[in-house]
């Protein structure tokens, strides 16, 4: 519906509770026809170190852990591990759209280009906006939820006089591995206290009328989240050392339900492999990172019958061109998906890639894209990966002179790592009369 000249104004409201690093939490009155746009402004925070930034994959997204719309206790949509998720959408988008205003609204640094002075060597595009030491000066970021919540992305509209009693509530994450650039100035971190939710309401009371006449509720993709560990091998402990193994895992989070389309990629979870030991950076996001492990093979059995043939996907190739196939463009830096490849020597400029891009962005995008389109009765996951440690790497995270990138491109042995698993789930919310119901279909 179309009400150009309906009447819509914009309402900002003020957190009713704000705990420093820990949630904020708005409230809607009861009574209006609310559209479903609603976005936050000034999300972010101060510092009281030096100036850092947001994890560069994740942006302000990576200070937020879990997001729910409430309606009193019911919950209408949530998304759990909104940084690791939020990262994924930052990078599947185009190029193009994320060295524009994109990289300015949530503050990662994805994007890049080719240095026209160094022989067309790949950079990244932008740094992204600083968190700075006073309320004043820090970057501000705006958050459209449509995004994170697929319930405000479906439908048209928000009724607070359907929905009595809603709320918004953000729980913010301080993981050392994932939130900031530079982990250890998480202790020094300051939630902002002036963060508004913005949105618009419908004020023509006609519109308001055949509009709720109209509203049956709303069907939607509700985005799911399961996850698994794949431990590591204590048996590898020097250079050299090698193991392969297989971590096999029932899903349990999607039982009964139907899924349309699934998300899995791994992420280290150790210090020693997610950040730089001499100052606590993050190498290549950290743990919002998907890593590619060695010999790696992915089966993934539904209903007891298994989905690829063989022994399953078994080539970087195929596993990024599934991604594309199932969850559309992405902003591919070329190589990020390999284990290691970039040459770049720690003394000069010289090299495929530069070594801020090297740092940031080697093998940090191996993500697993596949449909499953049914319903889940049992889901069950083998992930082969071998585990090793290469030959004079000694866990040292820099870019050493002989041109290959040693931090922990190649994921160690003895390294644990999560498996993250995102699913589209079928939902809905039914009207009945002045009363509505919450489904899985």
């Amino acid at each position: 519906m179309a009400f150009y000249n309906s009447g819509v104004k914009s309402n900002v409201y003020d957190p009713i509770l704000t705990l420093n690093n820990n949630r904020a939490e708005w409230q809607l009155p009861e009574g209006s026809l609310f559209l479903s746009s609603l976005r936050l402004h000034n999300v972010g925070a101060s510092i009281g170190v030096a100036n850092t930034q947001f994890n560069k994959k994740g942006g302000v997204w990576a200070y937020i852990k879990n997001i729910t719309l409430y309606d009193g206790s019911v919950v209408l949509d949530q998304l759990r591990e909104v940084g690791a998720f939020m990262a994924f959408k930052n990078y599947n988008k185009a190029n193009r759209n994320n060295v524009g205003q994109e990289i300015l609204k949530v503050g990662h640094a994805i994007g890049f280009l080719q240095n026209g002075t160094l022989g067309g060597q790949v950079a990244e595009a932008y740094q992204a906006p600083e968190i700075k030491q006073t309320t004043a000066t820090t970057s501000r970021f705006a958050l459209d939820l449509r995004r994170c919540l697929p319930f405000l992305k479906n439908s048209q509209f928000l009724p607070s006089m359907l929905y009595k009693n809603l709320r918004l509530v953000i729980e913010f994450n301080t993981d050392v591995l994932s939130t900031l650039h530079v982990g250890t100035n998480i202790a020094s971190l300051s939630t902002l206290t002036d963060t508004l939710l913005v949105v618009d309401e419908l004020v023509n009371e006609s519109v308001v009328a055949q509009a709720m006449s109209q509203y049956q509720g709303v069907s939607f993709s509700a985005m799911e989240h399961d996850a698994f560990q794949m431990v590591p091998n204590s048996a590898i402990v020097a250079a050299g050392g090698a193991a392969t193994a297989t971590t096999s895992t029932i899903l349990h989070g999607f039982q009964g339900k139907f899924v349309n389309r699934l998300l899995m990629f791994a992420s280290p979870v150790s210090t020693l492999a997610c950040a730089n030991a001499a100052n606590a950076t993050l190498v290549s996001s950290g743990k919002l990172r998907a890593v590619a492990n060695a010999d790696e093979v992915i089966q993934v059995r539904l209903n007891g019958m298994n989905m690829f043939g063989g022994t399953g996907i078994n080539s970087t190739g195929e596993k990024l061109g599934m991604l594309h196939d199932t969850w559309g463009m992405c902003d591919h830096a070329p190589g990020t998906e390999l284990i290691g490849v970039f040459s770049n020597l720690s003394t000069n400029a010289a090299g495929l890639a530069s070594a801020a891009y090297t740092q940031d962005l080697t093998n940090s995008n191996s993500y697993f894209g596949c449909f499953i389109r049914d319903r889940v009765e049992s889901l069950q996951v083998d992930y082969t990966q071998t585990q090793f440690i290469p030959v004079g790497a000694g866990f040292n995270p820099v870019v050493p002179g002989n041109g290959i990138q040693e931090l922990q491109d190649i994921v160690l042995g003895n390294q644990a790592q999560e498996v993250n698993v995102y699913a589209e789930v079928r939902k809905s919310v039914l009207r009945e009369g002045m009363n509505y119901r919450v489904i899985y279909n």
